[in-house]
């Protein structure tokens, strides 16, 4: 199955939101687990990118980069390896 990741989940994950960002990592693990791949799109990453390039956020604009960068292919598709560390770490 190819699981698509709106913007809102992609933000709650990266930014650890003390409420959804719990749930968003569960749900990103179960879709690890079942070999689901994960998928989003270039609107996507722009309106993560958006925040933290108007406030100068080098850390979290670098956290956004890698989560999007995991992917062994340059595709809009990102596999579970895209997966990372999470709010867990």
């Amino acid at each position: 199955m190819i699981v698509f990741l709106d913007s809102n989940v992609v933000i709650y994950y990266i930014e650890c939101d003390p409420y959804w960002g719990p749930k968003v990592e569960d749900r990103l693990r179960k879709i690890a687990a079942d070999k689901d791949m994960l998928a989003t799109s270039d609107a996507v990453r722009l309106e993560t990118l958006i925040g933290p390039f108007q406030s100068g956020d080098t850390a979290v604009l670098a956290d956004y980069q890698k989560f999007f960068n995991s992917s062994e292919d340059s595709n809009v598709a990102r596999d579970r390896r895209s997966v990372g560390a999470g709010c867990s770490n």
